[in-house]
């Protein structure tokens, strides 16, 4: 009975330390899942620590973090730390090797005050950042965490000192209103003592007409300097960027778009001014087909009002208002005509548009059309009408000097200055059978003796005429006989003429003409006789 009891008590035993054992694997398990649930570097005692596998970073905590992303961007995680920790602990690239193959490893900085240890953990690298002094990271999290903000901090101060740009900034509004400048660059600085003539003040003054930022943060503003002469040096484009404190101010030189803006205002009051003194009407569609431009002869020749062509009409409406004023020629088919007008704009290498209208009460316009390669369009309206009306009188007095020539029964043809036949009659064309009205291109003198020679016996009064006709100095008239081939006498007069021209007249002499004799036909029986 008493071993049954011991066997009792020992199972009871067993027992209870079977349980104890479950529950505290139990408890363990769920303390590992919920440090687990933590993340690795949740422990106040560990705040720079970091665990690599590889080059890469697996995790660290929020220390470790802030220290990396004071690091340069380049590069792999590790790498990144390394050029940040090298320059403090020059072991730091060998440690890592040393640290895999040996085992825990510890450096110290140059100063002795940090030591980095670096503790292998299978494939991962555990590596803390502690002080000498209370083994405490945030000593050195301060150190480097200064070294990059003055890093930082003199690589912003060397682009801020070196842009060629004003650079400054505005604090908080006063309660007046101003803002004071709270920092300026240098060539800000040089800028206001060259303005105001202080070098040594502090805050600096506003050197520019009005608040850049009056009107709000939107698109960048051109501001003058303040008491300036407004030349073109003086002028800058400024952009503002809100702050959470205060206002950033940039500001670039203007000096080559004023410059610019200047000399195309100029160029545009130039246009302006030999466009309104055109005798001809000038009207610029732009790429929209919309009037843009045009000269006071355009409402002139036109008679179109002022009103309607200030108003912008496009290409359309101001054919369309043409037509209604009877301005334009009726066409066929006036839609497909303004169509095709129209295309024409697309097309600057084209033959462009030129027609001639002629109005209902008389007036005659030359129309040009030239399209440009930026889609704009112009048209060049021309009153032609007193040219035309002088080109007819012309045509009809010449057409009455050829009728009253044509009358006359001498045979007449008069040379210009250079030789060349300016004009004959019929009797000319009938004596000669030939009409030099009717033939293309010029007809010259010696084309001209060439024929007569052809038709006349030996004379020397054609080489006499040629010679007549290359006179510069005062020349006299002379009138020779002539005999033709077929018998008949001819009377040769040449009269000199104004502006170097000459007359050359032929008249048959009346008895021959009732009789003409064969004079070659004559030669050859007296030639035959003789023999």
């Amino acid at each position: 009975m008493a071993g049954a009891d011991v066997l009792l008590a020992v199972g009871l035993v067993g027992l209870a330390f079977l349980a104890a054992f479950a529950g505290l694997s139990v408890s363990a398990a769920l303390s590992g899942n919920r440090q687990a649930d933590r993340g690795l570097f949740d422990s106040a005692d560990e705040p720079s620590v970091f665990v690599f596998a590889g080059d890469a970073l697996l995790d660290a905590t929020a220390q470790a973090r802030q220290i990396l992303a004071a690091a340069p961007r380049e590069g792999s995680d590790w790498a990144r730390l390394s050029r940040l920790l090298t320059p403090r602990l020059p072991d730091f690239a060998e440690a890592r090797e040393l640290a895999m193959t040996e085992g825990r490893t510890t450096i110290l900085s140059r100063d002795g005050a940090t030591r980095v240890v670096l503790e292998p953990n299978g494939d991962s690298l555990r590596l803390s950042i502690l002080s000498v002094e209370t083994a405490d990271a945030t000593v050195l999290v301060d150190r480097l965490s200064l070294a990059a903000s003055r890093r930082e901090l003199e690589g912003l101060r060397a682009i801020s000192e070196g842009v060629p740009w004003l650079v400054w900034r505005d604090g908080p509004a006063n309660p007046n209103g101003t803002r004071p400048i709270t920092w300026a660059n240098t060539a800000y600085l040089d800028r206001a003592t060259e303005v105001t003539g202080q070098s040594e003040s502090w805050p600096p003054p506003h050197i520019f007409e009005t608040d850049p930022a009056r009107d709000g943060f939107g698109d960048p503003r051109r501001l003058a300097i303040k008491h300036s002469s407004k030349a073109p040096s003086d002028w800058y484009v400024i952009y503002a960027q809100p702050l959470s404190d205060g206002v950033l101010y940039s500001a670039v030189t203007a000096a080559q778009e004023v410059a610019s803006d200047a000399a195309l205002r100029a160029f545009r009051q130039t246009l302006t001014q030999t466009f309104a003194s055109l005798s001809a009407g000038l009207a610029i569609f732009d790429q929209n087909r919309v009037l843009t431009l045009f000269n006071p002869a355009l409402t002139e020749t036109l008679n179109l009002p002022v009103s309607f062509a200030a108003s912008k009409p496009t290409l359309f409406a101001f054919l369309d208002r043409l037509r209604a004023d009877r301005r334009i020629p009726e066409p066929r088919n006036y839609k497909g005509w303004r169509a095709d007008l129209a295309a024409l704009e697309g097309n600057a290498s084209g033959p462009g548009y030129g027609e001639t209208w002629t109005l209902s009460d008389g007036q005659v316009l030359r129309v040009t059309g030239r399209p440009h390669g930026d889609g704009a369009f112009a048209l060049i309206f021309e009153d032609i009408t007193s040219e035309i009306a002088l080109t007819r009188q012309f045509r009809a007095e010449l057409d009455l000097s050829q009728a009253v020539i044509d009358s006359m029964d001498e045979a007449l043809a008069i040379f210009d200055a250079s030789g060349v036949l300016a004009i004959s009659n019929e009797a000319y064309a009938t004596l000669w059978d030939s009409d030099p009205r009717t033939t293309l291109g010029d007809l010259t003198l010696p084309e001209a003796t060439q024929r007569w020679t052809s038709r006349t016996a030996a004379t020397p009064a054609w080489q006499a005429l040629q010679a007549f006709v290359r006179q510069t100095e005062a020349r006299e008239g002379w009138t020779r006989p002539v005999r033709m081939t077929d018998g008949r006498g001819l009377n040769v007069r040449v009269a000199p003429l104004a502006g170097g021209a000459t007359l050359v007249g032929f008249r048959t002499d009346a008895a021959d003409t009732q009789r003409p004799v064969n004079i070659t036909r004559l030669a050859k029986r007296a030639a035959g006789a003789s023999g």
